[in-house]
């Protein structure tokens, strides 16, 4: 799923599931103090564990500026950095205040948003609870101060984000992110000090992985098949209704690499092909892709690797 922390850090990954599944992990380590593209900044490693699929290894270089952490560029596990297209921030200020307000977070999908901090709450996940967490709400600009936020993240001091909440349109949940555990030292809202290492777990819907099961489910992305995958793949859902259904591949930094359904399906398994060509027919770069399935007034996201 990894959704959470990604929507402020990582342009690539796109909101994420309400598939009924088991939890998700995601590991954040800072690995090195370093200088990228002239700028003194940090190399944090993240590891990403879902239930049936090979672990995903990628570094991003952050660098601070004007006292948040740009997201500068990314790297999977071997490759060269990537200059991620858009700008994109991290809290890290040494404090916080009612009203504080961030413009101009880019966000390939919604366009501009603002992050706004709304309140200061009690936030009780699997690491304890935070008597002191600055929940930040981020809402897209063109649906106005007042609309739906997309997501809310509950910052602490010295900690980081612990617990991370992405709606719908509609203002159902659609992802939880909590933290399990922290382990390392520093006084800003996401203390970059090498050697810090932050685990989290992230489950749909807003609901315990104990009781994913117990969520009916109008249509689930199965998978995809092999994957990693060269030349091609298939893609697996299934329509426990009838629908309209979107599916779609984007690449790493949330551009829309080509659309494989956009019409109705009846109820019951589908297998859609993905020949590894986006929309021009142009052979595309190895690397992690992202299939997302939108039917039914739900989207579910899941992680393809191509290789060559």
């Amino acid at each position: 799923m990894k959704k959470s922390f990604m929507t402020l850090a990582m342009v690539f990954c796109l909101a994420l599931t309400a598939l009924p599944t088991l939890a998700d992990s995601l590991v954040l380590t800072v690995t090195a103090d370093t200088t990228f593209a002239g700028n003194s900044g940090h190399i944090v490693n993240e590891v990403f564990v879902e239930d049936g699929y090979p672990p995903e290894v990628v570094d991003f270089a952050a660098f601070t500026e004007a006292g948040k952490l740009r997201i500068y560029g990314f790297r999977p596990w071997g490759e060269e950095w990537q200059i991620l297209p858009t700008t994109t921030y991290i809290v890290q200020q040494a404090s916080l205040s009612i009203g504080d307000s961030w413009a101009g977070f880019p966000d390939d999908n919604f366009g501009s948003t603002t992050a706004t901090v709304e309140a200061v709450e009690s936030v009780t996940v699997p690491a304890g609870v935070f008597n002191n967490a600055y929940r930040v709400d981020t809402r897209i600009d063109a649906h106005g101060p007042d609309s739906q936020p997309r997501e809310s993240h509950w910052w602490v001091a010295g900690v980081g984000f612990v617990l991370n909440i992405g709606y719908d349109d509609g203002g159902s949940v659609e992802y939880t992110t909590q933290l399990v555990s922290f382990i390392g030292s520093g006084s800003d809202f996401f203390p970059m000090n090498l050697g810090n290492v932050w685990i989290y777990e992230e489950t749909p819907g807003g609901i315990s992985a104990a009781h994913d099961d117990a969520i009916p489910a109008k249509a689930s992305l199965v998978g995809a098949y092999p994957n990693p995958f060269n030349p091609q793949t298939q893609i697996v859902f299934e329509m426990a209704v009838p629908g309209d259904v979107q599916l779609q591949i984007y690449d790493s930094a949330g551009r829309l690499v080509t659309t494989l359904v956009n019409e109705h399906r009846e109820s019951g398994r589908h297998e859609v092909l993905w020949n590894g060509r986006d929309q021009s027919g142009r052979m595309a770069s190895a690397g992690v892709y992202l299939y997302r399935l939108e039917t039914l007034g739900t989207s579910t996201t899941k992680r393809v690797t191509l290789i060559k």
